[in-house]
């Protein structure tokens, strides 16, 4: 299983949380964003194989949990998806226990 790649964060890790896990898009635009947002002064981020970043650092707008469609009398059904997916325009902005940096 992976693991999330921002610092101090313990998604996945053995004393941490069990999250989900989003990898860096391909997009370049939305991967360097990515990248600027999580801040790692250590590593190029995108230079690690597969970098990911779990659920706990986008707000819960940017998380979609429930999938609709309208049936065939016109009613729309809201039904829970079994993995949470993220919305398009979703970038890491939750960082508990990072020091402030400006970007």
């Amino acid at each position: 299983m992976g693991r999330c790649c921002v610092p101090n964060c313990k998604g996945n890790y053995d004393n941490g949380p069990k999250v989900r896990l989003f990898s860096f898009s391909s997009d370049p635009v939305r991967k360097a964003k990515w990248q600027r947002a999580v801040r790692r002064d250590d590593i190029d981020v995108c230079q690690l194989k597969n970098p990911q970043v779990c659920e706990l650092h986008f707000k819960a707008e940017h998380l979609r949990t429930t999938s609709k469609y309208t049936d065939g009398d016109g009613r729309t059904i809201e039904v829970p998806m079994k993995l949470t997916r993220l919305m398009p325009d979703a970038v890491p902005t939750i960082f508990p226990g990072c020091p402030e940096l400006s970007l």
